[in-house]
């Protein structure tokens, strides 16, 4: 595939799933996941927060590469204020530890899958553009 038939499907792909684009170069595309910080929150798990894609065109081929951020700075804050929390009064909040180590580590895998689908959608033939011609 052509570099600028890559950078056109990146652009569908972002768009079509309400990334906004923040910046743009022949070879790279910054997005970003512009809605409100209400609907921020309902929208994550679906979404990457921000990234770039780097396309790297040579003689032989073309690659592509992307970027994005994760963060586990609040889960680690909060896994260590219940860890004080049930030395200081009850045990029991060590399942809460426990929850939010679980659900950290989803979402991590999570972010990851959605990574990867975005990656793939922008070179995958057979996701149709709409106003393309094919059929």
């Amino acid at each position: 595939m052509e570099p600028r038939v890559i950078v056109e499907r990146i652009l569908w792909v972002l768009n079509d799933r309400d990334y906004r684009i923040v910046s743009q170069t022949d070879n790279l595309i910054k997005f970003d996941n512009w809605s409100s910080a209400l609907l921020r929150s309902r929208t994550a798990p679906r979404q990457l927060e921000k990234g770039v894609f780097e396309i790297s065109p040579s003689i032989n081929e073309v690659r592509l590469r992307l970027t994005y951020p994760i963060s586990f700075v609040l889960q680690i804050i909060i896994i260590f204020a219940t860890i004080i929390f049930a030395f200081l009064t009850d045990w029991g909040a060590l399942f809460l530890t426990a929850f939010i180590f679980v659900a950290s580590i989803a979402d991590f895998f999570n972010v990851k899958l959605k990574a990867k689908e975005l990656l793939l959608n922008a070179v995958d033939k057979n996701v149709v553009q709409p106003g393309s011609n094919h059929q």
